[in-house]
């Protein structure tokens, strides 16, 4: 789950696209602004990630 969560995570800083995977773990995109979402991903890359843990390394902190 964690897997398919970071993926999900990755698309939409990639390309504003909310997606959920169903319960027979289909992908979809969901029905939503694009505008207002792209803006939103495009902010969001404009910041580090604070406090998770990279695999491997230690707790990103500022």
């Amino acid at each position: 789950r964690e897997k398919v969560t970071d993926r999900l995570v990755q698309w939409f800083l990639n390309d504003g696209n909310i997606r959920g995977v169903d319960q027979e773990g289909q992908l979809y995109v969901h029905k939503t602004d694009p505008d207002l979402c792209r803006a939103f991903a495009a902010e969001m890359r404009r910041y580090p990630p604070v406090g998770v843990k990279p695999p491997g390394g230690n707790s990103i902190s500022r």
